[in-house]
């Protein structure tokens, strides 16, 4: 069956059965869910990856610069860091000092391989006789990410893994074990010390061509409940939580 469809809506419940192996220091978690695409009930055989991930550190900087002021107008702008991450040129903000009412100055900014490389005054603007202050919106956050589990532990930093599982969906319906021993690779619960783990999934209708999930899903107590299980020597956790992610168009 083709992946023909333009936007998937995922509905993903994940129910009780999160069942630790205490003696084999892994855990599985089954998850049963419900596919629906353009509101039909998707049946067929489904193919998925699945990655536990971890958001790093903003690589995106914003850009700062300042404005040299004569006679009460904006005459230039210098940009003193060109920022890091600009998909678009941002709006630049001038502003007054207190004093005599100000304002009027305009100014917009030229990005090169995402940084500011030069601000240009548009309008100079009246009354900034005691200064002027340039403020540059930030760029789109840009995270980095670990990859801290992945159904075949192929993910890096966040990449798809290589190879899916097939589950089969009958009419909207599948549920998949992850973390068990024969069926994915191996799954540590001491992963879940972080507390800001997310679930990514694609998914595939044909196999061969998959779309990412958005967004990332946060855990449940669930996970980190087990984690604790673990270390008590406790056998069992019980899960319940309702992930929703649209595949882009």
């Amino acid at each position: 069956m083709k992946n023909s469809f333009p936007k998937l809506i995922f509905a993903l419940a994940l129910f009780a059965g999160a069942q630790s192996q205490l003696q084999a220091q892994t855990s599985a978690f089954s998850y049963q869910g419900r596919m629906t695409a353009g509101g039909t009930n998707f049946s067929g055989n489904g193919w998925f990856k699945f990655a536990v991930v971890q958001p790093g550190t903003n690589q995106a900087r914003t850009a700062t610069a300042v404005a040299s002021v004569g006679s009460g107008n904006v005459k230039t702008i210098d940009v003193t860091d060109g920022g890091v991450g600009y998909l678009t040129p941002p709006p630049v903000t001038i502003y007054g000092t207190p004093g005599p009412a100000w304002g009027g100055a305009t100014a917009t900014a030229s990005i090169s391989h995402g940084t500011v490389v030069s601000i240009t005054v548009q309008t100079v603007g009246t009354n900034y006789f005691l200064g002027a202050f340039v403020s540059v919106a930030a760029p789109p956050p840009n995270f980095t990410v670990i990859s801290k589990w992945s159904n075949n532990g192929s993910s890096v930093d966040g990449s798809e893994p290589s190879l899916p599982m097939p589950v089969p969906v009958a009419n909207g319906l599948f549920s998949v074990n992850l973390g068990a021993s024969l069926q994915t690779a191996y799954l540590d619960p001491l992963i879940f010390t972080n507390d800001d783990l997310l679930l990514r999934i694609w998914f595939s209708g044909d196999g061969t061509n998959y779309q990412q999930l958005t967004p990332d899903q946060p855990f449940t107590a669930t996970p980190y409940a087990m984690m604790a299980a673990n270390a008590a020597n406790a056998f069992n956790a019980v899960n319940a939580v309702n992930v929703l992610g649209t595949i882009p168009g």
